[in-house]
């Protein structure tokens, strides 16, 4: 059989005798529909009259492999398909077959959480799958890299993965594969808090999912989710409630026990927020009955259960049931060294002891989770969220900004074309009055197209580097002014700043997102009053500012920022409301030495800023960076 290259040609038959390419999209359709794959595989082999030839034969085994998997099966069920499998690769020197069995391999060591050998193991197979031309499981095993990449943190290369993932999948026209890539991209950027963009994937996964009328309650079941836990973050209960309904429904129809135990995990949590303490702690014993039989007593699914039922315990009153539960998931998350989560379960045993009244030992939680939560935030939120914005964060716009972009160069053609004919026309000397006239008007309509282009290009620029609700500079500006003389530019030194509104998520949740926006709207205008020259206000993301003050003098002026916000009520559309600002500072004598360690000084004017959060708010903590 010609299987001397998978690409995508052969996902549509193209270059497959018929027969055989019965049985390649036969295993296809096991990969992204293993439900309706397990009816047709019965048509399949029954229909077929002649003897299988081996490739035949070890397509049949692969589909008949992964229906299992995909159905939630025991991999006990799917070991014998597996064994096959073997057997054919072994005896035949099939090339494409072993590289199918190394994905399975590495598959089956990630559920054994020996995350290192799958990823040893990955990578290996992405380059025989490139050597191979193999773009179908080059695609998957891309796509599985970015997942042990995300669960690491390492935002910036999983994106890059999914990207490249993605370009295969969409190359192939396999929906199935694209949407689970673009679930996957939605749920870094839920870890990375970044709700907006993370709304964007989740509903063009859900928009792909339905366009192309895909059948797998697994996966649509998990864009649910991700959408339920999107609705929650920006505050809207409805659609949370009909997206965690839908992804219960979907889970039930389901076998997959990881796709339950992670609906169970969110049910737990709305119930929760809701008030309903009873069904929160029911979802959370059933989600934790469910994860013992999906991944034993030591999983990530069941240390998550252990969390979802100690805030459902300490929610409903029952503290010693909340901390014995707590203490389980604790251990299972340092055993498996999950930084974030282990960051997370200091706030929660800091609650659960502040609710026993051992103040002394929340305390110590409450400064562990404060000194290690944030290093974290921090890095997750700019050292890898800087680099990572570049390639992602336009994606929210790129149609938008890849139509003027198109339209400039057709504008720049047109330009170009014209000018050649006139050109054309004073060569041949066959100018006249008429035609003078009307070369004057053509050269006046170029004259405005050419300023045309020059404002649309302006307009690229501003969507590029300008926040569109405040006007101010963005993260990527930022970037940018990195890039300038800035020994030059600050000779006396300069001071950066973190500020950040106090309660903020409180206006939110009280008055709605539309005061919230208002509240942004207005202090950005306040603080850029008491900027001067070559000094920057920069707004780094939901309620967080970044300000750039000239010399090192600075704190009195940052206690400005302070005043001019507390002073006076903000007049807002619905009613009068007050706000107070925490700002970390800090000052750099050397304007080269900031450039050389701008990580560093922002990390600093963090933990500043966050001293002023656990101290009371509305002050200023200002500091002189020492170069180590």
């Amino acid at each position: 059989m010609a299987f001397k290259s998978l690409s995508c040609s052969e996902y549509h038959g193209n270059s497959l005798d018929p027969g055989t390419d019965r049985y390649f999209n036969l295993y296809l359709q096991a990969l992204s529909d293993p439900f309706t794959a397990k009816r047709d595989i019965v048509n399949v082999l029954e229909s077929q009259s002649n003897m299988l030839s081996v490739d035949e034969q070890a397509l049949v085994y692969l589909a008949q492999y992964y229906i299992q998997i995909g159905q939630g099966r025991n991999v006990g069920r799917a070991r014998p398909y597996l064994e096959k499998m073997k057997q054919i690769a072994k005896e035949h020197k099939s090339v494409w077959l072993s590289a199918e069995i190394k994905f399975i391999e590495a598959f089956e060591l990630m559920d054994q959480r020996e995350y290192a050998l799958a990823q040893f193991q990955l990578e290996n197979l992405k380059e025989q799958a490139e050597e191979m031309d193999y773009n179908m499981l080059l695609g998957r095993t891309l796509k599985w890299l970015g997942n042990l990449d995300a669960d690491r943190s390492e935002y910036k290369a999983a994106l890059n993965k999914y990207n490249q993932s993605y370009d295969i999948f969409a190359k192939c026209n396999n929906y199935q594969q694209l949407v689970r890539v673009m679930s996957n991209i939605a749920s870094v950027y839920i870890d990375m808090q970044e709700w907006n963009i993370a709304l964007h994937y989740s509903r063009e996964a859900l928009d792909l999912y339905s366009k192309y009328k895909l059948n797998n309650p697994y996966i649509e079941s998990y864009i649910h989710i991700n959408a339920a836990v999107i609705a929650k973050y920006i505050g809207n209960r409805e659609e949370r409630e009909k997206h965690i309904t839908t992804a219960m429904a979907l889970a039930k129809q389901s076998s997959v026990l990881r796709v339950k135990i992670a609906a169970l995990v969110n049910l737990s949590a709305y119930y929760l927020d809701v008030g309903k303490e009873d069904k929160a702690v029911d979802a959370a014993n059933q989600c934790l009955v469910i994860a013992k039989q999906f991944g034993g007593i030591n999983g990530h699914s069941v240390a998550s259960c252990h969390e979802s039922l100690s805030e459902a315990y300490l929610g409903s009153g029952w503290i010693d049931g909340a901390l014995e539960h707590a203490d389980k998931a604790m251990g299972i998350y340092q055993e498996t060294k999950e930084k974030a989560r282990v960051v997370y379960m200091y706030e929660l045993m800091a609650k659960i002891y502040e609710a026993k009244h051992l103040y002394e030992k929340a305390l110590q939680y409450y400064k562990r989770f404060t000194e290690e939560g944030r290093d974290l935030l921090f890095d997750v939120r700019s050292q890898k969220l800087i680099d990572i914005q570049e390639v992602f964060d336009n994606s929210v716009n790129e149609k938008e900004i890849k139509l003027l972009k198109a339209e400039n160069a057709l504008a720049r053609a047109r330009l170009a074309e014209r000018k050649a004919m006139e050109n054309t026309v004073r060569l041949l000397g066959l100018l006249s009055v008429v035609m003078l006239y009307f070369l004057f008007r053509r050269y006046n309509k170029l004259k405005k197209e050419q300023a045309w282009l020059l404002t649309s290009n302006k307009m690229l620029v501003n969507q590029s580097t300008q926040d569109p609700l405040t006007g101010l500079n963005n993260r990527r500006y930022f970037e940018w002014w990195l890039s300038l003389p800035l020994q030059e530019i600050y000779p006396d030194g300069l001071t950066l700043a973190v500020i950040d509104v106090d309660h903020f998520k409180k206006i939110n949740d009280h008055f709605g997102h539309d005061t919230g926006d208002e509240v942004l709207k207005i202090l950005a205008n306040r603080l850029r009053q008491v900027l001067g020259e070559d000094e920057h206000l920069i707004r780094w993301g939901g309620e967080e500012f970044v300000a750039i003050l000239s010399g090192t003098q600075c704190e009195e002026r940052l206690r400005c920022f302070c005043d001019v916000i507390c002073r006076d009520a903000f007049q807002l559309a619905k009613r009068p409301l007050r706000a107070t600002i925490s700002v970390g500072g800090v000052s750099v004598a050397d304007a080269e030495t900031f450039s050389e360690n701008w990580r560093l000084v922002f990390r600093e004017a963090d933990k500043a800023l966050y001293r002023v959060k656990s101290s009371g708010r509305n002050n200023v903590d200002f500091s002189y960076y020492q170069e180590v």
